[in-house]
């Protein structure tokens, strides 16, 4: 009820960290946040903000002592960019951000080489 309150005031302002406390819970408790009314990009940029992006040569230096020390990276269960929707064996699952059937083959693996 609450998130439907808040989407529908179309004059007023969003309370990010009000919805951000909403989708939490209702994530914890596996409800379909789909319902809402918000895109899945839209939760996730409400729940992750606006933080520093993990691709930014800047961030990576600093990270790795200004480019000194190395970082390893191991894909155990990396996007195969098809939609989880009919894919997934068990569960309700929410669509990936990215790589969930909407990219070219050249997209994908650009997407996988950076």
């Amino acid at each position: 009820m609450r998130l439907a309150l808040n989407r529908l005031s179309e004059k007023g302002e969003w309370n990010l960290a009000e919805l951000k406390i909403e989708f939490e819970e209702l994530i914890v408790t596996n409800a379909p946040i789909e319902i809402s009314g918000f895109s899945l990009e839209q939760i996730d940029q409400i729940i992750l903000g606006d933080g520093a992006d993990a691709t930014d040569p800047a961030i990576l230096a600093h990270l790795t002592d200004g480019g000194e020390s190395s970082a390893r990276l191991v894909l155990t269960d990396e996007p195969y960019n098809v939609p989880i929707a009919g894919n997934v064996t068990s569960g309700a699952h929410r669509e990936f951000l990215m790589a969930s059937g909407e990219m070219s083959a050249a997209a994908f693996f650009a997407f996988n080489s950076d």
